[in-house]
């Protein structure tokens, strides 16, 4: 993709350490089939600066029950973008819609706190130059890209008129974010905002672009940990954000912008609370704008959550789970992405804790790290597991790190999880000619 061949590269398993460094690390071959991004970037391009994977409005363990339809009211979608750019453009989702999406009108604005906006930072977005527009069902829009005041961690705040009956919406259902829907009428661009009710899900909004020459993606395929379930909400404290915060730290050229596509229940072989990962890889991975990079942390749902909800027909072997990783791999590569995985976290207590359980957990992680950087496995390996495991019962989180159900992280367990990725891992390779050294990919024990 990038033309010439590179130098052989070394890749590594990250394990928890002190953030930022690499510790105890296995270095192998390349596969053969990965096409590394060779960097810097030059002309103008669109990157994704915030995504959010859509979901299904149907019934499941986790929402028994549906979003209702909007009709004449304002939905206020709050998201903040992990890099800025001179242009912003947006992107609405009807990917789950079975009526035509009408938007009857759209704005963006800097959002300054709860549902208030920054009255003069807004600006109203059209799609074709058309300020009312229609999103077919399983299609999403594009709009024109408009300028506005933002910086890194700026907070937007996203306004979608919906003046017909939109059926059951597409959505996010765990969130961890707070979203307004107004009372009955047109509040796009208002500063006082006439709330109705406060949700901690999103609804249509589905990415944020920038337009940049400097700046490129990574994006993060997971389940409800990648999404931030038992994270305080409205506080930013996904492994994901803390990732984009060390990323913001360390200032670099090309900056990062990190887009989180993880879904509460969310597995890599089959649907459940959201269409699996290797159904959506194309969707949530490639077809983000800029993206150079993905880490997949999915499999520890396809190993505990067909039991747990009663559809033994669904049980999966660890081989499966493999398999459907080297699928990823493979496509990918194909889209000269750096494939990483992660190790799936402990279970030891929790409601997915049974010896068959934690024997596939335990094969998995075995696999993951044994064959990372080789031919048949990831490129590399971000050790997630040993980042939040008891040392002293290592089947189970740590306690200070457990956000009550001994499966999902709190504040403090994300941002271990975010402290164990090794930041030259998203630096770009540089060509021989450039005078410049390999960088990111060639880490030994220290």
């Amino acid at each position: 993709m990038f033309g010439r061949k590179l130098r052989p590269r070394k890749f590594l398993v990250i394990a928890a350490t002190l953030p930022f460094l690499p510790a105890a690390c296995t270095e192998n071959t390349p596969s053969a089939e990965a096409t590394p991004w060779v960097g810097p970037l030059r002309t103008e391009h669109w990157v994704g600066a915030w995504t959010q994977s859509p979901q299904a409005p149907e019934p499941n363990p986790a929402f028994p029950t549906p979003p209702p339809p909007f009709k004449d009211q304002t939905i206020r979608t709050l998201v903040r973008p992990t890099i800025a750019g001179k242009q912003v453009r947006l992107r609405v989702s009807n990917a789950y819609g079975q009526r035509p999406l009408f938007v009857g009108a759209a704005a963006i604005a800097v959002r300054m706190r709860g549902a208030e906006i920054d009255g003069g930072s807004w600006v109203n977005l059209t799609v074709g130059g058309d300020a009312k527009f229609t999103v077919a069902p399983g299609a999403f829009a594009v709009t024109d890209s408009v300028a506005i005041p933002l910086r890194s961690e700026t907070e937007l705040a996203i306004d979608l008129y919906l003046p017909s009956d939109t059926g059951a919406p597409t959505w996010h259902g765990q969130a961890q974010e707070t979203s307004y829907v107004s009372t009955t009428g047109n509040f796009v661009g208002s500063t006082s905002f006439p709330i109705a009710s406060s949700v901690t899900s999103r609804f249509f909004v589905n990415g944020v672009d920038v337009q940049t020459s400097d700046a490129f993606a990574i994006v993060t395929l997971g389940d409800s940990i990648t999404d931030g379930y038992g994270s305080t909400v409205d506080a930013h404290q996904r492994w994901t954000d803390h990732l984009a915060a060390h990323l913001a730290s360390h200032p670099h050229e090309p900056r990062r912008s990190v887009l989180n596509q993880g879904i509460g229940g969310g597995r890599l072989l089959f649907h459940q609370i959201g269409t699996g990962g290797l159904a959506r890889f194309d969707r949530d991975v490639v077809a983000q704008p800029g993206a150079k990079f993905v880490i997949v942390a999915l499999g520890i749902n396809d190993i505990g959550l067909p039991s747990f909800i009663g559809r033994p027909e669904e049980e999966v072997s660890a081989a499966a789970i493999i398999s459907g990783y080297r699928q990823l791999i493979v496509r990918g590569h194909e889209q000269g992405l750096s494939v990483y995985g992660a190790t799936l976290l402990p279970i030891g207590g929790s409601f997915y804790d049974t010896a068959n359980n934690e024997d596939r957990r335990q094969e998995v992680n075995d696999w993951l790290r044994r064959t990372a950087g080789s031919r048949d496995g990831f490129d590399a390996v971000i050790d997630f597991d040993a980042a939040v495991r008891d040392p002293n019962d290592p089947l189970r989180l740590r306690a200070d790190f457990d956000s009550g159900d001994l499966v999902h992280p709190n504040d403090a367990g994300y941002r271990a999880m975010a402290d164990a990725i090794d930041l030259r891992l998203f630096e770009p390779i540089r060509r021989s000619d450039d005078r410049t050294a390999d960088v990111g990919r060639e880490s030994t024990t220290r």
